[in-house]
């Protein structure tokens, strides 16, 4: 009886998982603004392959820049 319940319970638990149709794969792309390589991969690479996935991917694009701060809170950039 105690397996007929438990397959019961994993049943029900793996039916609430499953995915619908609706949902897209979220995907953040971290980015250094200045970067001739990153530029690239975003022309190249990413942008043809979300045209032809538009449909199946959400994806966030975040400019990003590596910087240090010092201790006399003066804040470096990389390619600054």
């Amino acid at each position: 009886m105690k397996k007929l319940l438990y397959s019961f319970a994993i049943l029900y638990a793996l039916s609430l998982c499953q995915a619908t149709s609706t949902d897209k794969l979220k995907v953040t792309v971290f980015f250094e603004s200045l970067c001739p390589g990153c530029r690239y991969f975003i022309l190249t690479h990413l942008y043809p392959v979300y045209l032809e996935l538009e449909s199946y991917l959400e994806i966030e694009v975040v400019p990003f820049q590596w910087v240090s701060l010092t201790y006399d809170k003066i804040i470096e950039a990389q390619r600054a």
